[in-house]
């Protein structure tokens, strides 16, 4: 995910447009991580929350946060 003019877009490796379609899958979590050299990571809690409100849970794994929702997001992306 990247964040452009304030909302989320997929980034170039999650392009596949049928991953996003909330008929035919589900996702409820999002991973924030720093990032390593060879992977930028992904730090913005703050957009995700506005895009998706506030998680059910939040679990931090070293590195990683992992926002966590009772709902499927697919359906909150256009």
């Amino acid at each position: 995910m990247a964040v452009y003019g304030g909302r989320l877009n997929p980034g170039i490796r999650e392009l596949k447009e049928q991953w996003y379609k909330p008929d035919q899958n589900t996702a409820d979590f999002v991973v924030l991580f720093p990032g390593v050299a060879e992977y930028p990571g992904f730090t913005q809690e703050r957009a995700v929350l506005a895009a998706f409100g506030n998680a059910a849970r939040t679990y931090r794994l070293g590195s990683y946060t992992v926002l966590v929702w009772n709902r499927n997001l697919l359906s909150k992306l256009s």
